[in-house]
């Protein structure tokens, strides 16, 4: 098996991926009409959806980077995969329970270190949100 060769039980992985994620917009087509109301759209902001879009993908490179340096002995790799599946879990789960499951997710961080930078994580999401709230209020 060379370097460049895909197993096949990666490429059975991703085929299912791709079934459920179709499956659900079929599912979400029946029932909201997805594609009827962007049909209702009449002239959206394409420059404002990139620039959203640019800033919220640096934001979620930029993250894991800034949280593995606050803490010794964190890697960037540690925290970064239990970052992103906690966040792919927080769109499917209720009640944000990806953020809980990622105390589990962290592969090298101890269970009390990871609940700890969960919470540092929020109060400073939050805190940037307070500030955001008071630059933008005299608008």
């Amino acid at each position: 098996m060379n370097k460049f060769s895909i197993p096949l039980s990666n490429i059975a992985t991703g085929l299912v991926g791709i079934c459920l994620s179709l499956a659900s917009l079929y599912v979400l087509e029946l029932k909201f009409e997805i594609f009827e109301q962007l049909k209702n759209l009449k002239q959206p902001n394409y420059l404002a959806i990139i620039l959203f879009l640019t800033c919220y993908s640096i934001a979620l490179l930029i993250k894991p980077m800034r949280f593995s340096q606050h803490f010794e002995k964190t890697t960037y790799q540690d925290y970064r995969d239990g970052f992103y599946i906690g966040n792919l879990l927080n769109n499917i789960l209720p009640f944000r329970l990806g953020d809980l499951l990622r105390i589990f997710l962290f592969s090298s961080i101890k269970k009390t270190k990871a609940l700890l930078i969960i919470i540092f994580e929020k109060i400073l999401d939050l805190s940037c949100l307070v500030v955001f709230l008071f630059l933008v209020l005299p608008y």
